[in-house]
């Protein structure tokens, strides 16, 4: 199994932290200790927590986008079941950007 790199364990406690407790109550220690690093170690990463957003932002975009690029090549109602458990699950993942959104 392949080891996640140091962005992508921030990215993961970020969501995991930001899902569980609202982005507003988070901060860079929360997001230290999900990730089992020392504070310094992820803001050697990420200064802020907003760097921290905007990374999982963009992540999130680029999940959809390939999600979407996927389906595209299929036509319209071959797999739609599999099109709707798998963006369901991607609104599940980011819970905490979706509940923001939709405000």
């Amino acid at each position: 199994m392949q080891q996640l790199s140091t962005k992508d364990r921030i990215k993961n406690a970020a969501i995991t932290c930001f899902n569980r407790d609202g982005i507003a109550n988070v901060r860079l220690q929360n997001l230290a200790e999900e990730a089992n690093m020392s504070l310094g170690n992820l803001t050697y990463h990420y200064r802020t927590k907003e760097d921290i957003g905007r990374a999982v932002w963009e992540q999130l975009v680029q999940e959809q986008q390939l999600l979407l690029n996927e389906f595209r090549i299929l036509p319209l109602f071959e797999d739609i079941e599999r099109l709707l458990v798998s963006i369901f699950n991607l609104q599940e993942r980011y819970t905490f950007f979706i509940s923001i959104c939709w405000r």
